[in-house]
């Protein structure tokens, strides 16, 4: 009695190689399409957030002007030196609208980290001067003759994320219109070394704003620039 034995069939080696490198390949193309789209969310979320803020500085400067019915009042500002944590100097700045004050810093930190706060608004118990607050601290606080109430942090609040920066920050009244003032603000997201300088290091500005740089992959940053008008009432 002879059995006869049917051939069966199956995957080679290499056969199988191949279909394991054509798989290795897809998974490949396919993480580095989620990578880009989470890139392009990423980048998307940052321009947003940005946009964002500098429409709410604006806002609320403007808010101030319109509604500032002090007899009087003007908006003023004023200029402070302070030291940061690690004993660096640097200059805060503030614009002071009736009893309404924003302190604020220009530019970077001298090393890779971010300032506590970029803007921020409180309230002042009188009028008379505009000294900014210490803002480069968490817990802004009153020095000296600043003028706010006891606790600024409770009277206050932030205007900007973090790892925001200011390029520049202006209120100015028209001469023959003094009720008439313009702000415009340049305001940028991302830490230093993601944005263009020159050959002196100094950082590049273009518009009132600095410029985004391709010099770093690490992260995504962002500019905003914003100007508006704004007619103080009268009470």
């Amino acid at each position: 009695m002879i059995l006869n034995k049917k051939k069966q069939s199956g995957f080679t080696i290499i056969e199988l190689m191949i279909a394991i490198s054509i798989l290795s390949i897809l998974l490949l193309a396919t993480a580095v399409v989620m990578l880009n789209i989470g890139s392009l969310y990423a980048k998307g979320v940052d321009a947003t957030t940005v946009q964002n803020d500098s429409r709410n500085v604006i806002q609320s400067i403007s808010s101030s002007i319109q509604f500032n019915y002090l007899s009087g009042s003007q908006v003023v500002s004023g200029s402070q030196t302070y030291q940061s944590s690690s004993g660096t100097s640097y200059t805060v700045q503030a614009y002071c609208i009736g009893y309404t004050r924003y302190s604020y810093i220009i530019g970077f930190p001298q090393n890779r980290n971010t300032f506590a706060h970029t803007i921020w608004k409180d309230t002042m118990i009188y009028q008379g001067q505009c000294k900014p607050l210490n803002i480069l601290i968490s817990t802004p606080n009153c020095i000296g003759s600043a003028g706010c109430i006891a606790s600024a942090s409770n009277s206050g609040s932030d205007l900007t994320n973090s790892n925001m920066h200011l390029a520049s920050l202006s209120i100015n009244s028209n001469s023959n219109y003094p009720q008439l003032y313009s702000i415009s603000i340049g305001l940028a997201y991302g830490l230093k070394d993601m944005f263009n300088v020159n050959r002196s290091g100094t950082l590049v500005t273009s518009g009132g704003n600095y410029v985004c740089g391709n010099r770093t992959s690490e992260r995504y940053c962002a500019t905003s620039s914003l100007e508006t008008t704004v007619v103080q009432r009268i009470n």
